[in-house]
């Protein structure tokens, strides 16, 4: 198993944080801010996690059950709330919204301001790397079956196999194969 390196998962942090704009979003949860630009906010997310989340429905049938995609939907859920209780606008409403608000996007029990957003990013960035993943597979069956029987094969460093030739064959059978079974 490889050593975890602290350094590039801070350094992946900070890029996360950045890509999906946390910082604007601690700066209004710890600050006075105007209840249509915190809605606004909110509404971005929850509208980013629903596209995350019917783009992966389209991929993985509606029965199955995805942890991921059932947790993103809980979350897009309690962000609507929230969305409707700021259009309540009172003082003390806004403020509950606020904690409300850290509480959804937040892992459980990160009082630390770095982790504002953490369940967001996990969220997108698991959505993202299962559409990529089903959108592969999609594409090229051929060479995920491939991946698969690789990564399954038993094998000893004194059997050396190369797999070029199978690997080119495999890509151009994926690439070619739709065409052929084109009804043009």
């Amino acid at each position: 198993m490889p050593k975890r390196d602290d350094l590039l998962v801070e350094q992946l942090w900070n890029e996360a944080i950045i890509n999906y704009g946390i910082k604007q979003t601690r700066q209004l949860l710890s600050n006075e801010c105007h209840p249509t630009v915190l809605k606004l906010d909110i509404d971005c997310r929850q509208r980013h996690l629903s596209n995350l989340i019917s783009i992966h429905s389209r991929y993985v049938h509606w029965m199955e059950f995805n942890e991921i995609r059932l947790e993103a939907e809980i979350v897009v859920s309690q962000l609507s709330r929230i969305i409707e209780d700021i259009n309540e606008e009172t003082n003390a409403q806004i403020k509950k919204c606020k904690s409300d608000y850290r509480n959804s996007i937040s892992t459980p029990n990160d009082d630390d301001d770095n982790n504002v957003g953490s369940l967001y990013i996990r969220l997108c960035e698991r959505l993202l790397l299962e559409i990529t993943n089903l959108e592969f597979r999609r594409m090229f069956p051929g060479m995920h079956a491939k991946m698969i029987e690789w990564m399954h094969e038993p094998g000893s460093e004194d059997k050396f196999q190369p797999k070029v030739v199978d690997l080119t064959t495999t890509i151009q059978h994926d690439l070619t194969d739709p065409w052929s079974n084109s009804h043009l």
